[in-house]
C-alpha cells in the first residue's frame, strides 16, 4: 500500500525490498547450498526499509537505498574474490568446466571467509589461506558503509574489521620476509629467495651451502693462501726473513677473525643487558603481536572491549592500524563492550 503523500506502508516497503533481492541477488543452483552473500543483502534491505519508513520515503527513495546498498556489499565482495571471479563475466563465450562453473558460483555467493594469516605467513603467497584482498577497494566500501549509520550491522562490522586486520597482517609478513629475514639481498635489497619462493618461510630460510661457502670463501682462500705462503716460505732456505713475516702474517689474520668475533658477542650480549632491542627480533615481535589481535577476533562470539585493548596495546608497542578499523571497535564496543555475535543468526 502506499500513501497519498507517496510514502509507503511496511507491508509494501518489505515487498519491495523483497522484490529487489530476488531480482538482484540470484539464488543458489544447488539445493541447500546457503548465500551469505543473499543473507547479508537481505540484511541490509531490512535497515533500508526501517530507515525509508521512519523518514516517510517513496519507493523510488527506497530503491536508491537498495542500490547503494548493493554497492557497499559489492565493494565488500570486489575487495576479497578471487581474480577468477571477479574476471568472469556472463557475456562470454568461453566454455567452462562443470568444476569452474562451481567454484565461480561459490566465490559469487561468499563475501568473507576469515583465514589462517600464520597459515599464510608461514606458507607465503601461493597459500590457499592467503586471500588477495584489494585495499583501496576495502577502504572505499568501508567509508561508504560508516557514513551511513542506520545500516549499522554486527556482522558487517565484523567483516570489515577482520578483513582489515588480516590485509595488515598479511602484507606486513610479506614485508618482513622481503626486509626483514636475516640473508643474501638482490640488487634492489630484497631477500635473495623471496621471489623463487613466493615468501615461504621454511624455503628462505634453510640452509644453503652454495650461500655458505661464497661468504666464506674469502676467508677460507685468505687463510689458505697465508697458509701455502709459509709452507713455500719455509722451504726456501735462502728466504727465512719471508717466512718469519708470513706466519706472523697469518697469526695476526688468525687473531684478527677471533677478535672480531668475540667483540660482536661481547656487544651483543652488553646491548641485552642494557636493555637495548634488536630491532630484526622487535620486527618479528610485531607481527606476534598483530596476531594477538587477530586471534581475539575469531567467532562466533567476539568480546569487543579485548579486542580495543588489544589493540591499544600493539599500538604501544609500534603497530599502526587503519582509522577505519578504530572507527569501528568504537563503535561496536560503545554499542556493547561485551558480547559482538559476528556470525548470522538466522
Amino acid at each position: 500500500m502506499t500513501y497519498t503523500d507517496g510514502s509507503m506502508s511496511k507491508d509494501r516497503a518489505r515487498e519491495l525490498a523483497h522484490e529487489w533481492v530476488d531480482r538482484r541477488i540470484q539464488k543458489p543452483t544447488k539445493a541447500y547450498a546457503r548465500s551469505q552473500m543473499r543473507w547479508l543483502m537481505t540484511q541490509l534491505s531490512n535497515r533500508c526499509v526501517e530507515e525509508s519508513l521512519r523518514l516517510g520515503e517513496d519507493e523510488d527513495e527506497l530503491n536508491l537505498r537498495l542500490e547503494k546498498a548493493h554497492e557497499i556489499l559489492y565493494g565488500i565482495w570486489y575487495s576479497a574474490a578471487p581474480r577468477y571471479a571477479k574476471d568472469f563475466s556472463i557475456t562470454d563465450n568461453k566454455e567452462l568446466s562443470p568444476d569452474e562453473k562451481d567454484k565461480i558460483e561459490k566465490a559469487s555467493h561468499l563475501v568473507w571467509e576469515r583465514c589462517d594469516v600464520r597459515h599464510a605467513f608461514l606458507v607465503g603467497t601461493k597459500s590457499h589461506q592467503f586471500p588477495d584482498i584489494n585495499k583501496s577497494a576495502l577502504i572505499e566500501a568501508a567509508a561508504d558503509y560508516l557514513a551511513k549509520p542506520y545500516l549499522m550491522h554486527p556482522v558487517f562490522d565484523w567483516i570489515f574489521l577482520d578483513m582489515s586486520i588480516s590485509f595488515k597482517i598479511l602484507s606486513y609478513g610479506e614485508h618482513l620476509k622481503q626486509n626483514w629475514l636475516p640473508g643474501k639481498r638482490d640488487c634492489v635489497g630484497i631477500h635473495d629467495r623471496y621471489t623463487a619462493s613466493n615468501g615461504n618461510l621454511s624455503e628462505m630460510t634453510r640452509v644453503s651451502w652454495d650461500d655458505v661457502f661464497e661468504q666464506s670463501s674469502p676467508w677460507i682462500f685468505g687463510t689458505l693462501a697465508f697458509a701455502l705462503g709459509e709452507m713455500v716460505a719455509s722451504m726456501q732456505t735462502k728466504l727465512p726473513t719471508m717466512s718469519y713475516w708470513v706466519s706472523r702474517i697469518y697469526f695476526l689474520f688468525f687473531i684478527y677473525m677471533v677478535v672480531t668475533r668475540s667483540c660482536r658477542l661481547i656487544w651483543a650480549g652488553w646491548r641485552k643487558l642494557r636493555g637495548f632491542v634488536d630491532p630484526v627480533a622487535h620486527a618479528f615481535e610485531l607481527w606476534e603481536e598483530m596476531y594477538k589481535v587477530w586471534k581475539l577476533l575469531e567467532g562466533p562470539v567476539v568480546n569487543p572491549a579485548n579486542v580495543r585493548e588489544a589493540m591499544v596495546e600493539s599500538k604501544g608497542k609500534g603497530v599502526v592500524w587503519d582509522n577505519a578499523a578504530w572507527s569501528i571497535i568504537d563503535r561496536v564496543v560503545a554499542t556493547d563492550a561485551a558480547v559482538w555475535v559476528v556470525r548470522p543468526t538466522t
